[in-house]
């Protein structure tokens, strides 16, 4: 691909990002978890590492190791936003 390609592509998914991050923002008050955790990922540094296991629960781990935040759906929702039985 050539230089002017890759910069199109790289700034047409970055624009999506911002939007995301635009309208994320937007609903910031609201108190689904799920933007909370969208939010994080989006502001995770390149050092920290990204976890969601099955259960949807987000980690994300620090250059050292340490995890810097944990949160998930609890019991109420699945990953998919499903209720529990």
């Amino acid at each position: 691909m050539t230089s002017d390609t890759l910069e199109k592509e790289r700034d047409f998914y970055f624009g999506k990002l911002r939007d995301i991050e635009v309208l994320l923002q937007a609903q910031k008050d609201d108190t689904n978890p799920v933007i909370e955790m969208v939010i994080k990922i989006l502001y995770a540094t390149e050092e920290e590492r990204v976890e969601i296991d099955e259960s949807g629960k987000l980690t994300i781990h620090g250059v050292n190791g340490d995890a810097e935040a944990e949160e998930g759906l609890g019991n109420e929702e699945d990953a998919e936003g499903n209720a529990a039985d």
